[in-house]
């Protein structure tokens, strides 16, 4: 037997479980995934797992003092290359504007499944020390646009933005 188009339906071989095959292939191209739901549910829980909502308040308030640093949040909401919304928080200290050289900054990026929230322990590491933080929502993620990640093909995309955007 052959197997014709993109299908899961579609038998790799009299009596298998379900395939995967492009075009007309020999059984020996198709690959072999187990039954539907299963497969699906599986492919579902990779590509597009838990979202992870929050209250952007829990960023904390939009100026505040951390010990003898001044610090700024400007939450911003990029538009990647993709099309999609990208929400992002750029802490900033407070520092003299006598000097045109350029700071350092610290682009956090966050675990799969999650959000900008875990970048905050690190406010408090960085700001002191006159190093600004930027961290956002990677597509598909937190309270950015996009239903599905691609575990770092697409977020890539999403990096080279922020970075094009500082």
């Amino acid at each position: 037997s052959s197997c014709i188009g993109w299908s899961l339906l579609a038998p790799s071989r009299p009596g298998s479980g379900q395939g995967f095959c492009q075009g007309r292939m020999d059984e020996a191209d198709c690959l072999e995934m187990p039954g539907q739901p299963y497969a699906l549910a599986l492919w579902n829980l990779i590509i597009r797992p838990p979202r992870r909502r929050y209250d952007v308040g829990r960023l904390g308030p939009r100026q505040f003092r951390l010990w003898s640093c001044g610090v700024r949040r400007v939450d911003i909401d990029l538009t990647s290359s993709r099309g999609q919304r990208l929400r992002c928080s750029h802490f900033l200290p407070d520092v003299k504007e006598s000097s045109a050289e350029p700071r350092p900054c610290v682009i956090y990026l966050h675990q799969n499944a999650s959000c900008r929230l875990e970048a905050l322990q690190l406010v408090p590491l960085f700001l002191p020390l006159g190093i600004s933080l930027f961290c956002f929502d990677f597509a598909g993620c937190g309270e950015s646009d996009g239903d599905y990640i691609s575990l770092g093909w697409f977020e890539r995309d999403d990096l080279a933005d922020i970075v094009k955007h500082l």
